[in-house]
């Protein structure tokens, strides 16, 4: 119990976070799986470890081994065993309906993989100690898939960054979610018990002192917080900084969370992520069918909650979505509701009013969102943060900054280190084509969010929001088409795999070995001449074959490899007409970019290389990149053209 009321969350690092991935695709669970969490930190934590400890004196008993108080330890560690186990069949029964939308049932293998990830015990305990425990000062407010675990992570890196509890043992939701606000606690959203989802006030009194401590010795003040800031010249070293607690809501859109929150933490910080809402809307409809197979391999079944089935397609969902019925729900679903229900949220609300793939449009329609935050709160409260914008972690920081003034300090190597790597946290796998919108259907959903997109950008004034709103089989097919030797369509294909701060812009030819000369410094003067950062190279061989690769850095001679995991290769293919072949750098692989040298230059070790005089060139499966096959049409070729393009 010491151990449980004050231990911290474990420090995330970029690196381990960088593919923190979906959960539900990337992670094998079932026996070998639970097997393999034997050896994590909370493999054998919370009714692990009293499962293992009853384990321990059974077999001391049975081998004759005696000592004091060993009835007494055994019925404490009995007792404790039976609550753990009925609080996982509990969870089971409630989750199978409230968050999985699948008629409860007690299965053997649902209470095995229940066993495995839930922390039923300490649950429990904070549950018995939520009056002695603290509430958040400030939130990272967020629809699902709009970037969230990335700016938890970047907050979790800062020294005592501090998220809150959570029932579960996954990864991608370990100090970000609690879930509270949307029924996971079987449905208790009491206001009283809202506290158990964050430290003891013993905790943040110890770590208040030792951030004392370290403040009087020079050194930055380090306790639980929220608070990103930049080192500030007009705030003394000495003085001490108090800390914020941090707590990430994920449902920004849930329509009791507003007035709820205003309740409790009137003079709480936002941060808001926010995200092209057809992005949004595809990113989720992958990440929940990866949830329906999670949910049929731990043992929930198949038999669906009337109502809640999931949609044939994206487009069936989003249509499901506008229906009357949901609608009727968000509206029916209000602060006033819990308050009706005495705090137990119902069965049809959690953790969406009409369910998870019931509800696409209502989570992308962020104006609406803010405008009924803001009516609770004052907008000086807010920083809102385009997930565009993640990629660049120095702004992003400057942001927070602003937002949470004297709350935190940093050393400049730590804020340096920081700002030197990008996070992708949860990142997406790629799915079959069924789950894809097509081109016809994005158009008309673009039209549907257009209006929307356009009462945000005028609200935040961003040019970022405003461009959500073009279509890509719109404007910017049709001007794309006489750029380059490349098609529109394929243009746009290469430009959405391009960071997200590059997809709204358009592309500018600032090179073309047939006007501009065949050489490289040719190439370098014109990436010089425009100022450009990064570059789309296209190359054509003497076979007809085009190819090429993107450049997030300008081309210029160096030793050995740079560049960044942005990098991608692609061909276009040959059995179907205006489509590419993508292959991007992942996590784990060498990291071989780009290169530069006196003789050649290209992208990773045998992906792509061409020759100073842009006259030949090489091609090999990679590694780096994953191609099997050569990017050209052969292992050596003849250069007959080559582009270069930028964003503008």
């Amino acid at each position: 119990f010491f151990f449980l009321m004050i231990r911290r969350p474990p420090r995330s690092t970029l690196s381990s976070s960088s593919a923190a991935s979906d959960v539900y695709k990337r992670q094998e669970y079932g026996e070998r799986r639970c097997c393999k969490m034997l050896e994590r930190k909370l493999g054998l934590s919370d009714v692990r470890l009293v499962a293992a400890m009853l384990l321990v004196q059974g077999v001391a008993w049975l081998s004759g081994v005696r000592f004091g108080y060993q009835g007494i330890l055994m019925q404490a560690t009995l007792g404790l065993f039976a609550l753990g186990i009925g609080l996982i069949v509990a969870l089971m029964l409630h989750c199978a309906e409230a968050v999985f939308n699948r008629k409860p049932r007690f299965t053997l293998r649902g209470l095995w993989h229940f066993f495995w990830i839930t922390r039923p015990l300490e649950l429990a305990w904070r549950a018995v100690t939520a009056p002695l425990r603290v509430l958040p000062d400030a939130y990272v407010l967020g629809q699902v898939r709009c970037g969230t675990t990335s700016t938890a992570t970047y907050l979790s890196r800062f020294p005592g960054a501090h998220g809150p509890f959570t029932p579960w043992t996954f990864d991608f939701v370990q100090n970000k979610e609690s879930f509270f606000l949307v029924g996971h606690y079987f449905g208790c959203v009491h206001p009283s018990l809202y506290r158990m989802c964050f430290p003891l006030r013993l905790t943040r009194s110890i770590l208040q002192s030792r951030a004392l401590l370290r403040s009087s010795v020079g050194g930055s003040t380090r306790a639980f917080s929220a608070g990103l800031s930049l080192p500030s010249t007009h705030v003394p070293r000495s003085q001490p900084r108090w800390p914020l607690s941090q707590h990430v809501l994920q449902y920004l859109s849930a329509p009791w969370c507003a007035e709820y929150i205003s309740n409790i933490t009137p003079h709480a910080k936002f941060v808001v992520n926010i995200r092209d809402p057809i992005e949004q809307n595809c990113s989720w409809w992958k990440f929940e069918h990866g949830s329906i197979d999670f949910a049929t391999q731990i043992g929930l079944g198949t038999e669906w909650v009337a109502g809640r089935e999931p949609p044939e397609s994206l487009h069936e969902a989003l249509l499901l979505s506008e229906s009357e019925r949901v609608r009727e729900l968000f509206d029916k679903a209000s602060y006033d509701m819990l308050r009706q229900h005495k705090w137990w949220l119902p069965k049809w609300a959690s953790t969406f009013p009409g369910g998870q793939l019931g509800c696409l449009t209502q989570l992308g329609k962020f104006g609406c969102d803010l405008e009924r935050w803001w009516g609770f709160f004052a907008r000086d409260q807010f920083a809102v943060i385009e997930v565009e914008r993640l990629g660049d972690p120095q702004k992003l920081l400057w942001t927070l900054n602003q937002l949470l003034e004297g709350v935190s300090a940093m050393s400049t190597h730590e804020t340096r280190e920081l700002c030197s790597q990008v996070v992708h946290a949860n990142a997406t796998p790629k799915t079959g084509v069924h789950l894809q919108l097509t081109a016809k259907q994005q158009q008309h959903w673009c039209a549907v969010y257009e209006p929307h997109n356009h009462k945000l950008a005028d609200m935040l004034g961003s040019d970022i929001v405003r461009g959500w709103s073009r279509s890509p089989a719109g404007e910017d097919r049709a001007a794309f088409e006489s750029i380059s030797q490349l098609s529109g369509s394929q243009l746009l294909q290469l430009r959405e795999a391009m960071p997200r701060l590059l997809r709204s812009k358009m592309l500018k030819k600032i090179f073309d070995s047939d006007q501009d000369g065949y050489h490289l410094l040719n190439l370098e003067r014109a990436l010089s001449h425009d100022s450009a950062t990064c570059s789309l190279l296209v190359v054509q061989d003497s076979q007809g074959k085009i190819f090429g690769g993107f450049a997030p850095r300008v081309w210029q001679q160096q030793r050995g490899f740079f560049g960044s995991g942005e990098c991608f290769v692609f061909e276009c293919a040959e059995d179907r007409h205006d489509s590419v072949k993508l292959h991007a750098w992942a996590p784990g692989r060498e990291p071989h970019f780009m290169f530069c040298d006196s003789d050649y230059f290209g992208f990773g070790s045998k992906a792509l290389r061409l020759d100073q005089q842009l006259h030949c060139g090489t091609s090999a499966p990679d590694e780096a990149y994953g191609n099997r096959t050569t990017l050209a049409s052969s292992q050596v070729f003849t250069c007959r053209r080559v582009e270069c393009l930028v964003p503008v």
